[in-house]
């Protein structure tokens, strides 16, 4: 690390790791489908890198296409011409559009494919998050009651637990008593 950085000063070039990209690319849909409170928590920090660099000349706009690599010499000669590449008579090498040579046996050329991600649907498109962030997935909430009220069993004892009236737990909002309840030996109570 240079000595003019701070601990977590390159996590985003950790981040990246060893690729050559120079932009991070992500579908809004993916944005929009996590949690509120992850939203709002995103939205802050976008809005303090835009403000931070405010003053530093950008881009209007860039342009964004799903595509994948292919190897040249399995791609007949006309889609080569579509993507502006050549192959060398022998078949051995790719020119790409920018004039370089490149081994036409490996993925070497950018070809266009439909984006397997829905479109945004001007926010009504939404994904579940497979992570501890995304709904209904709060890691261990139900698993710490199970095994706390089963411990209580071995002993002997009957759980009472009290659930003050809007209880919440963060990402899902009113604890549901359900949970609670529907354990053996475990007496759920809520308030009047």
């Amino acid at each position: 690390m240079r000595p003019d950085l701070h601990p977590g000063d390159e996590a985003i070039h950790e981040y990246f790791g060893l690729t050559y990209a120079n932009y991070l690319v992500r579908p809004r849909t993916f944005f929009q489908s996590m949690p509120g409170e992850w939203q709002q928590r995103f939205v802050q920090l976008l809005d303090e890198l835009e403000a931070a660099f405010e003053h530093e000349p950008q881009a209007q706009r860039y342009h964004v296409q799903a595509e994948q690599w292919e190897s040249p010499n399995v791609m007949d000669r006309d889609t080569l011409e579509r993507l502006g590449s050549t192959l060398s008579d022998d078949g051995t090498e790719a020119i790409d559009p920018d004039g370089d040579a490149h081994d036409a046996s490996l993925p070497c050329l950018f070809v266009p494919e439909p984006d397997p991600v829905p479109y945004y649907d001007r926010g009504r498109a939404r994904l579940t998050p497979r992570t501890p962030a995304g709904p209904h997935e709060v890691p261990s909430l139900n698993d710490a009651f199970t095994v706390w009220a089963g411990l209580a069993l071995i002993r002997g004892l009957t759980v009472s637990l009290v659930i003050p009236e809007g209880c919440c737990w963060p990402g899902l909002g009113a604890l549901p008593a359900a949970w609670i309840e529907d354990l053996p030996g475990v007496d759920a109570r809520h308030p009047l």
